[in-house]
């Protein structure tokens, strides 16, 4: 039996006022929640007066969308736009926020994607709160997902170039120095913008250009002549003759960004060396004023000479009527042994047709030098001209084929020439002749056909797989050359200009 003095009643036993007693560590624990409750709301309102939107991000958003960090909706057009872009929901893909502000499309890709397997979304590639950095920095892991397969990637075209392409160390070789035999490019690829094919069995691409030029002669280390009025004429030279020493500078200038060149024109690069001089005797008549001819079209040409002929004409007519002290530099007297020329307007413009095919076939026809003494330096020596006599056998029609200059070369690639500064330009900027495979550097090209572009095992032995390297040294990003959608300005690759 219990001792009954052991026994306690309930109220002794326990103290029922314990939820009344001040508890120390509860009330520690309570302000401290409250404290760092109070502290995430003061630092949220904080940011969000300094920061707005931002704040609410992951991480910052790229460079090129800085101005929408505070316009989630720009992007986030759509409620619960993350979940149902996961569910595969089209409507909630970010493609068409893109489309709102950028002209670049899914079709715009160099093979359309299509099938199961393709791209469907801007954001698959180009991903957003990253922080600071570039939105077209996308990793090469990216772009193998789908070109380490082609054939299996691009079930609605053939490729032509390669099979599988997993880094810059597997890349095929360049598209304009490839020998083509049992493939070539389709004709809508951007290559034949700038090259046309040529051979039979091997077919290898050449400079589509129509103009003429020689690299070893302007490059030659004696140097090339110049004119009288040439800036550096008559500045001391080693063999004391008129030259200048030209290097690929000299006409080769970066544009304003510097990864490019500039376009040529023969204003700016070929002018102050090749006058279009011509006839020295119309040169001295008063509407020529001893001007060379403008570097116009064939069309405006033939006026000019037209306008100048009659000129010449009417004075020598001046100088047989004994009005010759009107005239400056073209002689006094006429050859007594000469008739008289008729001095009427359809006597003179019947001259001037007759003299005028002469002249044209010298000026557009004549080769590197047309004519001998009067007419120098023809527009042949550059151009390629074609022409057609009229039905009626009476004149010949000369035209100018299209010079076709490209300023960009690799249609489907970009090359930042600032960023290779360091190298000398004939280090990449050669050929290899087809017989014996001799390299031959822009120093030595002779032919204006030859494409002076290094081989893709010029990139290699520098630009290797980031992944192969520790640390990198020369990173070779797919990125780094290629951009993803096709360029829009494509149609302005050509310098026409006036010829």
């Amino acid at each position: 039996m219990v001792d009954s003095r052991f026994i306690k009643s309930i109220s002794e036993r326990f103290d029922i006022e314990a939820t009344r007693h001040p508890n120390q560590l509860r009330r520690l624990r309570w302000r401290i929640t409250c404290a760092c409750a109070l502290l995430t709301i003061l630092i949220i309102l904080g940011n969000l007066a300094f920061s707005g939107n931002a704040v609410f991000q992951s991480r910052p958003v790229t460079f090129s969308h800085a101005s929408l960090a505070n316009n989630c909706k720009k992007c986030h057009d759509t409620s619960f736009q993350l979940p149902r872009r996961l569910l595969g929901s089209r409507d909630a893909l970010f493609i068409h926020s893109c489309e709102q502000c950028h002209e670049q499309h899914l079709s715009d890709h160099h093979g359309e994607p299509s099938g199961l397997t393709s791209v469907t979304d801007c954001a698959s590639c180009h991903s957003e709160h990253r922080g600071q950095t570039s939105l077209t920095n996308v990793s090469d892991s990216q772009c193998v997902t789908c070109h380490s397969d082609i054939k299996a990637n691009t079930e609605h075209h053939t490729s032509s170039f390669a099979k599988s392409i997993n880094s810059i160390d597997s890349h095929p070789e360049i598209t304009l120095l490839k020998h083509w035999i049992n493939a070539e490019p389709p004709s809508t690829h951007g290559v034949h913008r700038v090259a046309t094919l040529t051979g039979n069995k091997t077919r290898t691409f050449v400079d589509a250009s129509n103009i003429k030029f020689n690299h070893a002669a302007h490059l030659n280390v004696s140097g090339v002549l110049i004119p009288p009025d040439h800036p550096d004429y008559g500045r001391p030279s080693q063999n004391n003759s008129p030259t200048t020493t030209l290097n690929c500078a000299s006409c080769h200038t970066p544009d304003e960004t510097g990864r490019g060149m500039q376009p040529i024109s023969y204003e700016n690069h070929c002018a102050s060396c090749h006058q279009l001089s011509y006839s020295s005797l119309l040169a001295k008549t008063p509407l020529a004023n001893n001007a060379p001819l403008p570097h116009v079209r064939p069309e405006l040409i033939n006026g000019i000479l037209r306008n100048r002929l009659i000129n010449y004409r009417k004075m020598q007519d001046m100088i047989s009527s004994g009005d010759s002290n009107k005239i400056d530099g073209l002689g006094t007297t006429r050859n007594p042994a000469k008739a008289p020329k008729p001095d009427d307007a359809q006597s003179n413009w019947d001259w001037v047709e007759a003299t005028l095919p002469n002249m044209q076939a010298l000026l557009f026809g004549g080769g590197n030098t047309a004519g001998q003494g009067d007419l120098q330096n023809g527009c042949a020596l550059c151009h390629t001209f074609d022409s057609r006599q009229n039905d009626d056998g009476s004149n010949i029609n000369w035209s100018i084929r299209d010079p076709n200059i490209a300023n960009r070369w690799l249609q489907h690639a970009k090359f930042p020439h600032d960023r290779h500064t360091q190298t000398s330009c004939v280090e990449c900027h050669y050929t290899t002749a087809a017989k014996n495979g001799q390299t031959i550097t822009a120093e030595q090209s002779t032919s204006g056909r030859d494409i002076l572009i290094g081989s893709i095992r010029k990139c290699q032995s520098c630009h290797t797989d980031e992944r192969n390297q520790t640390p990198p040294v020369a990173r070779g990003r797919c990125v780094h050359c290629h951009d993803y959608h096709n360029d829009h300005t494509s149609t302005h690759n050509f310098k026409n200009g006036e010829r």
